[in-house]
């Protein structure tokens, strides 16, 4: 095995949500776990022998037998301000007439105005679990999940493991989006096991191993777990309920009335910003997902606030 040196990874909190960064991403392409603070972690991931340390990784490669040379060389500059005291408050505005008439081609209109121009790349997919109406932007094309990714880690520990998961490894995943939690889930229950239970979901296009996948794909598998036909409705309620006040809360459910149910999960990367939740309300459950990249964080923060609370109004006035 070839030794690949890193570099020194760095530890940042962005809104509350641990993600790791520095010359590296964020499970890229899942070739390297994530080291933090002076700990060394030993790993062993079914097909893909790991040794994490805080100089380097050895490594065989999940995807392939060497990892990307680019990687690092990759530096961050967007995430060397001091994001864990920026606040991306909503605005507060109103995007449909309350008494209005208004059919998905004025939603997917509106997501449309609010998100070009912008910079980089969005994708947005709602679909109304109650009517099976769908709209969006973008969302047949793939974007970077970053942590939206431990979603998959958390369901398949259940299906693994069932009454023997370490519950307090799948509440730091999802709850605090905790990249230690989400290396030992892998470590436990396998990257094959991981895929193998996307794959059994019936959902196409989600490359956990690539983390990239479509919106449109992500919203069918939150549909699919908020209906219960990825786990039973003892692990659905678990894994909801730690996607639920999350310790990042400034995306997705900062333009939505207060108190409204949503279970919901942060992915951070470099210019990928995004956020992917269950909403439920009085009038009904939908699902809604907002992917990024190549974006500016408080530009993206402020989109998917708006498109939060557009897809909110749209579904309450069809009601």
């Amino acid at each position: 095995m070839s030794k690949v040196s890193l570099g020194s990874p760095r530890a940042e909190i962005l809104g509350s949500n641990l993600e790791l960064t520095g010359s590296w991403k964020l499970l890229h392409n899942y070739r390297a776990l994530l080291g933090v603070g002076v700990l060394v972690i030993a790993l062993t991931l079914t097909g893909c022998g790991m040794y994490i340390s805080m100089t380097g990784v050895r490594a065989t490669g999940i995807a392939s037998s060497s990892f990307d040379e680019n990687i690092e060389q990759k530096v961050f500059s967007d995430y060397t301000k001091e994001a864990e005291n920026l606040r991306i408050k909503y605005n507060g505005i109103s995007f449909f007439n309350p008494e209005g008439y208004y059919g998905v081609d004025d939603l997917n209109t509106k997501i449309t105005q609010r998100l070009s121009g912008l910079s980089g790349n969005y994708g947005v997919y709602t679909y109304n679990i109650k009517t099976g109406e769908e709209a969006g932007y973008n969302f047949n094309q793939k974007f970077t999940m970053a942590s939206i990714a431990k979603i998959f880690a958390a369901s398949s520990l259940y299906a693994n493991q069932g009454t023997k998961v370490r519950v307090g490894i799948v509440q730091s995943m999802l709850h605090a989006s905790d990249n230690g939690a989400f290396s030992q889930a892998i470590s436990e229950v396998g990257v094959h096991n991981i895929v193998e239970g996307i794959s059994h979901s019936g959902v196409s296009d989600i490359d956990f191993v690539g983390n990239e996948a479509k919106p449109k794909s992500i919203g069918q598998y939150l549909t699919l777990l908020s209906q219960e036909k990825i786990l039973n409705h003892e692990n659905t309620a678990s894994i909801l309920s730690f996607m639920k006040g999350t310790t990042n809360e400034e995306r997705l459910p900062a333009s939505l009335p207060e108190g409204t149910d949503i279970a919901h999960k942060v992915g951070t990367w470099s210019g990928a910003y995004s956020d992917a939740g269950i909403v439920n309300t009085s009038f009904g459950s939908y699902v809604v997902v907002v992917m990024s990249d190549g974006v500016r964080y408080d530009e993206a923060v402020s989109a998917i606030q708006d498109t939060s609370r557009i897809i909110y109004e749209f579904w309450k006035i069809r009601s």
